[in-house]
C-alpha cells in the first residue's frame, strides 16, 4: 500500500498533503512555533478524516537539512558489494557512528548518488507525528534539484504495521514529492435539478379542483350453480300427443233467443225437455210435462215419474221446473264386479 498523506517537514514549517490522481495537494501549513500549533494540527487531521474516513495514514518527509547527499563512487559487481562500499564511504563523513546512520542509494554506474539521515532524526519526526495522530507508516524526503534521482526512502517506521493490515507492505514512491496545488479540497455542489416546464407545472388559481373519478360497476356475485335434482326418478311411460277421444261429445246447442219468438216475453223461457231425444229413441228418462197444459199441472209428482226409480226434482222460484230421474235400465243393472 502506499500511504495517502504526507507530513512535508521543513526548518521552520510544516505542511499535510494530501495524495490525489493528478498529485499531492497541500492541505493546510503551519509555524513550528505557532501558539495554536497543537489545534492547527488538529483541524488538518480532521480534514484528513474527512477525505479519506477508513483512516489516514502518513509518511514523514525528513527536511533537506536533515539529509546528507553525497555521489560515492562503487566497483561494478552485485547490490551487497556496491552497498559496503557506500557504507565505508559514508565513515567519518557525519557526526554520527555508522550503526546510527539510515541511507538510500540510486544509480548503476560506477557513481551512484546517496542520501544518509541520522536514526535518530527519523525517530524523532515519528514522535512527533503520533503525538499528533497523524498515524507515520514511513519515512522519505524531497531531494533538491539534481540532488537524487528518485525519492529517497528511508523505510517504514517501527509502528507501521500498528497502521497496517496483517501482510500488507508498504510500496515506495519513484518520483519525490510535487506539491501540485494548495488548500483544501474543492466542494463538488451537487447540480441542481433542471426545472420543469413552467406552463406545465403552473396552477391557475381558478381553476376547478380535480373531481375524483367514478366508481366503476359493482363486480357481479359469483354464479351460483343450481342444485342437482334429488330423489327417486320417475320411470314415466311416454304417451302420443294427440289422444283420440274415447267418447266423442255432442255439439252444444244453442240458446234461441227469447225475443225472437212472435208473441214471446223477455220473461218466458222456454222449457226444455230433457227426456226427449231424437226420434224414435228412447234416452230413458221420463217425458217432461208440459207445462201449459192444465192436465198436466195438476198431475202428482207420482205419477210423473214412476217410484223406485231414484227421481229427484228442482224448484225454482217455489215451481217445479224440471225432473230428473234415474232410466231403470241404469238402476237394475248390476254393478261392475
Amino acid at each position: 500500500m502506499k500511504p495517502n498523506f504526507a507530513l512535508d517537514i521543513r526548518d521552520t514549517t510544516l505542511a499535510l498533503l494530501h495524495r490525489t490522481p493528478r498529485g499531492w495537494r497541500e492541505l493546510g501549513e503551519m509555524e513550528f512555533d505557532a501558539a495554536d500549533l497543537a489545534e492547527r494540527l488538529d483541524y488538518l487531521r480532521s480534514t484528513a478524516l474527512g477525505l479519506a474516513p477508513r483512516g489516514i495514514t502518513t509518511k514523514l518527509l525528513i527536511p533537506a537539512s536533515q539529509v546528507l547527499y553525497t555521489t560515492v563512487e562503487v566497483p561494478e559487481g552485485e547490490d551487497d558489494d556496491r552497498r559496503a562500499a557506500i557504507a565505508a564511504a559514508l565513515e567519518g563523513r557525519t557526526p554520527y557512528a555508522l550503526s546510527d546512520l539510515v541511507f538510500d542509494w540510486t544509480g548503476d554506474g560506477p557513481e551512484v548518488q546517496v542520501a544518509a539521515v541520522a536514526r535518530e532524526t527519523l525517530d524523532e519526526a515519528a514522535a512527533f507525528a503520533m503525538q499528533h495522530r497523524l498515524n507515520p507508516v514511513g519515512f522519505a524526503a524531497i531531494p533538491p534539484d539534481g540532488a537524487f534521482a528518485v525519492e529517497p526512502w528511508f523505510g517504514p517506521s517501527g509502528l507501521a504495521s500498528s497502521f497496517l493490515a496483517p501482510g500488507e507492505k508498504i510500496e515506495r514512491d519513484r518520483a519525490p514529492v510535487a506539491v501540485t496545488a494548495r488548500g483544501p479540497e474543492p466542494v463538488v455542489e451537487a447540480e441542481p435539478p433542471a426545472p420543469a416546464d413552467a406552463a406545465a407545472t403552473e396552477v391557475a388559481a381558478d381553476d376547478p379542483p380535480a373531481t375524483p373519478p367514478e366508481p366503476g360497476p359493482a363486480p357481479e356475485p359469483p354464479a351460483v350453480p343450481e342444485p342437482e335434482p334429488r330423489g327417486i326418478p320417475l320411470d314415466l311411460p311416454e304417451y302420443p300427443e294427440d289422444i283420440p277421444a274415447e267418447f266423442p261429445q255432442d255439439p252444444p246447442q244453442e240458446i234461441p233467443d227469447p225475443g225472437a219468438e212472435p208473441g214471446g216475453t223477455p220473461g218466458d223461457v222456454p222449457f226444455y225437455d230433457q227426456g226427449a231425444g231424437e226420434a224414435g229413441e228412447d234416452t230413458g228418462f221420463a217425458a217432461s210435462p208440459d207445462p201449459t197444459d192444465s192436465d198436466a199441472r195438476d198431475q202428482s209428482p207420482a205419477a210423473a215419474f214412476p217410484q223406485g226409480n231414484g227421481g229427484a226434482r228442482l224448484t225454482i222460484g217455489g215451481i217445479e221446473a224440471i225432473r230428473v230421474a234415474v232410466p231403470r235400465s241404469a238402476a237394475a243393472a248390476p254393478a261392475d264386479p
